[in-house]
């Protein structure tokens, strides 16, 4: 299934519309921050301005004579024609092209903002009723949960970049970005690491690639199960137990 983004001009609802098309969520939130951070040598961005409301539904301000992503990605981002697809949509009843407007599906992620320094319950794509929780008696050790979910910070990282985060940065959390993770209780904020192949609050906080969440660096792992509890650990990064996460509010 591919994912949709609405493109509004805020100044004409009858011919400032467009619908961009992506593979999944992960490239459309890369094509938004090229957006909103890039402009090439002697050209200017023509979608500077946008604005996100949600992840799915984006607003520019200037309207143009012509397709504003197809600029955009031929004078900016040519590196991203080949997982982007831009149609403009023109009015809005029966007489024009309205069911070139797909019906765009929710779920628990999709008004979910992915940024730097959000809090978020964290848990498995393919069953979605376990969830990272830390508990008291666990020594520290991050267990998958049905019955109590921990919250949790991300926070971008940006110590090992060339250049600082930018002024009003307004960049959503992306793949390739490095984090770091604070599971966050009642006694304060603690950080997240691994000792030996298991995630902790007891360990040194170490940075980890936000794209770790959905390309199975984090894993349940059935076969290291505390003696006190019968819930599954916590892994990074072992073998054959990788699995897809979801971050939820």
């Amino acid at each position: 299934m591919v994912y949709h983004v609405y493109l509004n001009w805020t100044g004409n609802q009858y011919n400032g519309r467009e619908i961009l098309v992506f593979p999944n969520r992960q490239y459309a939130d890369e094509f938004y921050n090229r957006c909103v951070t890039t402009t090439a040598p002697g050209t200017v961005n023509p979608l500077s301005d946008v604005v996100r409301y949600s992840p799915q539904f984006w607003t520019f301000h200037a309207a143009t004579a012509e397709s504003r992503p197809y600029f955009f990605i031929d004078s900016n981002a040519k590196d991203l024609m080949a997982t982007t697809m831009a149609a403009r949509i023109n009015g809005y009843d029966n007489n024009h092209a309205t069911g070139a407007m797909p019906v765009i599906p929710n779920d628990a992620t999709s008004n979910v903002e992915y940024v730097s320094g959000g809090v978020y319950y964290i848990r498995t794509k393919t069953t979605p009723h376990l969830y990272w929780s830390v508990r008291d008696g666990n020594n520290g050790f991050i267990t998958l949960d049905t019955r109590k979910a921990t919250k949790f910070r991300i926070n971008r990282d940006d110590s090992g970049k060339p250049s600082p985060a930018p002024e009003n940065d307004r960049r959503v959390l992306e793949r390739k970005d490095d984090v770091q993770l604070h599971a966050l209780s009642s006694s304060g904020s603690h950080n997240i690491g691994v000792i030996g192949q298991s995630v902790s609050v007891n360990a040194t906080s170490f940075r980890f690639s936000f794209g770790s969440f959905y390309n199975g660096d984090f894993g349940a792992d059935w076969d290291e199960k505390p003696n006190y509890t019968a819930n599954p650990t916590l892994a990074y990064k072992v073998e054959y137990v990788g699995e897809e996460w979801e971050l939820v509010n």
